[in-house]
């Protein structure tokens, strides 16, 4: 099926917003769907950080504020590495478009609660509209048993996306997995997976393995990270 008819047979009811990926939204039909999770996975570097930055940033253009909660990394570190691709997250910050927040070990155990108090307070201080959770393997691995982690990685999403925001969630994926436990990508909407790749010329790949509700463009494409960020060049 060609991909300009994606957007005729979008079901009706389903609103769609842009990724931010340039190249990307056409083979998602449309772009991400609004209210919906994502699950962005793949090994390190495969620019997983680079591309929740980036869905964050187009929502901000658009008036609508973000979230980017860090289990990992400290924002320190998180914003010089952003300012290469000339996104001004300073400015976003200031303006209440995006909000940058590290969670501690000991506070991650919060969001495993029904009524997180530091996950309500995060999306209500900005009214944030884009969520990001990097990475979702560090809460995972909180659960010992695969039954908790699924029923934690739910309530996670229903916390988010129940507070209408749309949510878009990294982990790490060892080879041949697309997450570390094999369940998350069962309970998110859509899921992407990032890889590297010898049989493109960026020598990326990029794979919509599962859109919800919503016709896609089935096989890898490529991806390129260039000084403006991630896109999928035209094919």
């Amino acid at each position: 099926m060609p991909v300009k008819d994606f957007e005729e047979e979008k079901p009706k009811g389903l609103q769609k917003i842009p990724s931010g990926i340039p190249g990307l939204d056409e083979p998602m039909g449309g772009g991400f769907v609004k209210g919906h999770s994502t699950l962005l996975c793949g090994p390190p570097g495969a620019g997983k950080t680079t591309f929740a930055f980036q869905f964050l940033c187009e929502g901000a253009k658009m008036g609508e504020p973000g979230a980017y909660i860090s289990f990992d990394e400290e924002q320190g570190k998180l914003i010089p590495m952003m300012l290469q691709f000339g996104w001004d997250i300073e400015g976003l910050q200031k303006k209440d478009l995006l909000r940058i927040q590290k969670v501690g070990a000991l506070e991650i155990q919060q969001f495993a609660s029904q009524e997180s108090i530091l996950l309500i307070e995060i999306i209500r201080s900005i009214g944030a509209k884009r969520v990001v959770v990097d990475s979702l393997t560090t809460y995972e691995l909180l659960f010992k048993v695969d039954y908790e982690r699924m029923l934690y990685i739910k309530r996670l999403i229903d916390e988010i996306v129940g507070r209408g925001c749309t949510m878009l969630a990294t982990s790490e994926a060892p080879p041949g997995k697309l997450s570390r436990f094999e369940i998350a990508e069962f309970i998110f909407d859509t899921v992407i997976s990032l890889d590297f790749s010898k049989q493109t010329k960026t020598g990326r790949s990029l794979e919509i393995v599962k859109n919800r509700g919503s016709p896609h463009k089935l096989g890898p494409l490529p991806f390129e990270i260039s000084k403006n960020g991630v896109s999928v060049p035209p094919r």
